[in-house]
């Protein structure tokens, strides 16, 4: 594990933990394209935590990052209620509904990242990612 961070759930911190994963993504070698769209993934991920599992109040979230075999691996971890979905299948191809204003990040996730896994151990939301470095 190289970098690690704790992050209080307040709106004004969402951005900043962006930008924070944005930058480890560049230092771990991934291009700025790619940096982005993980950016966006991390952004999704901890906005869901803040609206589902801990319906829109404050709440702790660990965010770790590391680099492991030419891949950044990504885990976020929240102790708020269990999600609905538990284990999103990154090749399932399942598109959000047209007409929904909602329920599309998990397939920007999905689309953007090459592994996604969701559990819940304990009393524990633990999503996990990760994005294959290009040389």
């Amino acid at each position: 594990m190289k970098e690690m961070m704790l992050v209080q759930l307040e709106a004004a911190d969402i951005p900043r933990a962006g930008d924070w994963i944005e930058q480890a993504c560049i230092s771990f070698g991934l291009n700025n394209s790619e940096a982005l769209k993980v950016k966006t993934c991390v952004v999704e991920a901890i906005n869901n935590c803040v609206e589902h599992a801990y319906e829109g109040q404050a709440g702790n979230v660990t965010m770790r990052v590391w680099e492991e075999d030419e891949q950044i691996q990504i885990q976020i971890v929240d102790d708020g209620q269990a999600p609905e979905i538990t284990n999103p299948d990154p090749n399932s191809g399942e598109l959000p509904d047209p007409i929904s204003d909602r329920g599309r990040g998990m397939a920007i996730m999905r689309a953007w990242m090459d592994d996604l896994s969701m559990t819940r151990t304990g009393s524990s939301n633990v999503l996990c990612m990760s994005k294959r470095i290009q040389q």
